[in-house]
């Protein structure tokens, strides 16, 4: 049984070269919510790879990554998905949906992180400008938008899963 949005219906599905596949033929793109599962663990992709080597997973940190993201999987290794799940306590449909995430994480490009981390330094310095304590601040400002709206989303998606839960 796979949930729709707005019903619960019967689909078989077959696997060719790892991709699911609904009967009708058409292809089903897997996604992953590692990323907001890592948020609510309080867990950084980082810890969780420590933890998998801990338990004698050998997982290339690559593949955790890319796992955070919001596009479609083109690619799971299938090896990796079940210790991940008994480490953070969630069940496959909870890491891998067959459907888009409604709620994602937002993250500053390393562009603009490596520009924050600069305007500090030379905050800390006394070396900043008008113009570039202007940018920082601008930029801070982006930054806590991005922090707000994850806090919200974390906050969503728990509530979410709570009533999932309760449902079932």
């Amino acid at each position: 049984m796979i949930g729709s949005s707005h019903q619960w219906r019967a689909v078989e599905y077959y696997h060719i070269n790892g991709t699911v596949f609904p009967v009708n033929g058409t292809q089903q793109l897997l996604w992953s919510n590692l990323g907001m599962l890592l948020a609510e663990h309080n867990m950084s992709v980082l810890a969780l790879h420590k933890r998998l080597q801990e338990k004698g997973v050998v997982v290339n940190l690559k593949s955790l990554y890319r796992l955070t993201g919001s596009q479609p999987l083109q690619k799971i290794d299938a090896r990796i998905v079940k210790p991940i799940c008994l480490v953070l306590g969630v069940d496959l449909s909870e890491l891998i949906p067959l459907e888009k995430p409604k709620l994602s994480l937002l993250k500053l490009d390393p562009a603009t992180q490596a520009r924050i981390t600069g305007l500090l330094d030379k905050n800390s310095q006394g070396t900043i400008t008008k113009r570039e304590r202007a940018e920082l601040e601008r930029l801070v400002d982006k930054a806590e938008k991005i922090s707000l709206h994850n806090a919200r989303a974390l906050i969503e998606y728990r509530r979410r899963r709570a009533e999932t839960n309760q449902r079932i």
